[in-house]
């Protein structure tokens, strides 16, 4: 036994050390699509399926209405939309997210409007976050009752759109409220532009094939 007790006590050691560190990590649950899950984990954004891949340790067992249940590294967590997960979430002062380009040199992230999941495009030749109409009326946006016409220019030439107040914008752990927006007539754009009444707000910095937006205050 004495011989067996010094092993047992590194394997503690490092047993407890891993769970520490696993217990640090930034986990929270930005939107619900279906069977898929968007998750932010230490700053990045995935979509998860059901019982799929595991990615950064994290494997995604179950969606139930507002929450998820996942396996991180092991260990059984339940994640709330919006909220953190349990006690292991990390709160930072000036919450951040890295975006990704992809193979087209986009940068593409997965978002929520007014509560809603979409898809955005960040575009800094937009002057506001822009969406077509089909978006808008999907997510509930009554543009046409609330919104003020406007011409806007595009890539077919001007078109018709709507300048409206979005209540709620949010990329990963970033929220900003009030933001300004544009629906446009027609189906484009067909993913959201990420403009600049939001970019504006934040501070924004690019690493290569990452762009990170940085909330300051």
């Amino acid at each position: 036994m004495k011989k067996i007790a010094p092993f047992f006590v590194f394997f503690c050691s490092m047993f407890c050390h891993a769970a520490q560190a696993a217990d640090a990590r930034s986990i929270s649950l930005n939107g619900i699509l279906g069977n898929k899950a968007v998750i932010q984990i230490n700053g990045v954004q995935h979509v998860l399926p059901v019982n799929g891949p595991r990615i950064d340790g994290v494997r995604l067992l179950s969606i139930d209405r507002d929450r998820i249940r996942i396996d991180d590294n092991g260990v059984q967590k339940t994640v709330i939309l919006g909220g953190p997960v349990g006690t292991q979430y990390t709160q930072v002062d000036h919450p951040e997210v890295k975006i990704w380009s992809d193979q087209d040199g986009s940068f593409t992230t997965p978002g929520m409007i007014n509560g809603h999941l979409v898809s955005f495009l960040l575009d800094t030749g937009a002057s506001s976050v822009s969406m077509n109409e089909n978006t808008a009326q999907s997510i509930g946006i009554d543009f046409r009752y609330k919104g003020k016409p406007i011409k806007v220019t595009t890539a077919s030439g001007l078109a018709n759109a709507y300048l409206i107040t979005l209540d709620v914008v949010r990329v990963g752990d970033v929220e900003l409220r009030n933001v300004e927006g544009a629906v446009i007539e027609g189906g484009y754009p067909v993913e959201v532009l990420l403009g600049m009444s939001f970019l504006n707000q934040l501070e924004m910095e690019r690493k290569g094939n990452m762009i990170m937006l940085k909330k300051m205050h």
